[in-house]
């Protein structure tokens, strides 16, 4: 990043905080792999409503597209 360059401190902090949250994207997804699998909404047709062009139950909140 330009605001980066030629600064030796804002240099090593802003590659710090890139190591800081790569590490903590590869945590987030191991244990999203540990999740189980969200349930199918079994709620019937009239919990289902249209907002904004998509389609979702109100009885569990999910997206049903």
């Amino acid at each position: 990043m330009p605001w980066n360059q030629g600064e030796k401190l804002s240099f090593d902090l802003a590659e710090g905080l890139a190591t800081y949250f790569e590490n903590d994207v590869k945590w987030l997804k191991a244990i999203m792999k540990q999740l189980p699998p969200l349930p199918k909404c079994n709620h019937p047709k009239e919990l289902q409503d249209k907002c904004e062009g998509k389609i979702y139950c109100m009885g569990c909140n999910q997206d049903l597209d």
